[in-house]
């Protein structure tokens, strides 16, 4: 189950992938209730006590993970709301400084650091599109490029990590993890989860 900061994008990407896949796992994205990270994170921390409260009483299975997919954007709540995805058991998605990072890397390795504005333009240039009118026909743009872009945000997971970087650096993003669990159907690993690259 899955909560996403923004109410179109995000929802719109997964949803593709998810219908390219759908036989392997069941994929909910929840109502959109806020973007604020906090927010985000605290809806999923309820909603996931509240699945496993009902499981305790009717036997039904929750979900077996619970994530929230948010930018680090210039959110001032983020770290606390990382840690409190931490203690509730929620992975994150997160992108530094925004998901379209995530869709730039499709085109291009990035290492220096971007302003959201400018991720975005150089992004949806690509995609020839902008926010309101992304769909379907762009994002089939990204999927022949899918491998490509998980190669450069692990790459660059690894050089931050080698330059003593902290949480998230910028340009960063793991929401591969999450988009290779629709696509393989595989639970999450721990070490996977995408919480760790989230702590500040």
């Amino acid at each position: 189950m899955v909560f996403a900061e923004g109410k179109k994008t995000e929802v719109i990407y997964l949803n593709h992938w998810n219908k390219m896949d759908r036989q392997k796992m069941i994929l909910k994205i929840a109502p959109h209730v806020g973007s604020a990270p906090m927010t985000v994170v605290r809806e999923a921390a309820r909603v996931k006590k509240l699945h496993l409260k009902e499981q305790k009483g009717s036997g039904a299975q929750p979900y077996n993970e619970y994530w929230c997919v948010l930018d680090v954007d210039e959110h001032e709540d983020l770290p606390n709301a990382l840690q409190c995805a931490l203690d509730n058991g929620i992975s994150v998605a997160l992108s530094n400084p925004c998901l379209e990072i995530w869709f730039l890397f499709h085109f291009d390795s990035e290492t220096k650091w971007l302003h959201r504005d400018e991720a975005q333009k150089r992004a949806y240039d690509h995609l020839r599109c902008t926010k309101s009118t992304f769909g379907g026909t762009h994002i089939s743009r990204l999927f022949p490029q899918y491998e490509t872009a998980r190669k450069h945000a692990k790459a660059l997971e690894i050089k931050h990590a080698d330059d003593g970087v902290k949480g998230a650096g910028n340009p960063s993003s793991n929401i591969w993890k999450l988009i290779d669990i629709i696509r393989t159907g595989k639970p999450c690993d721990a070490e996977d989860s995408g919480t760790e690259l989230g702590r500040k």
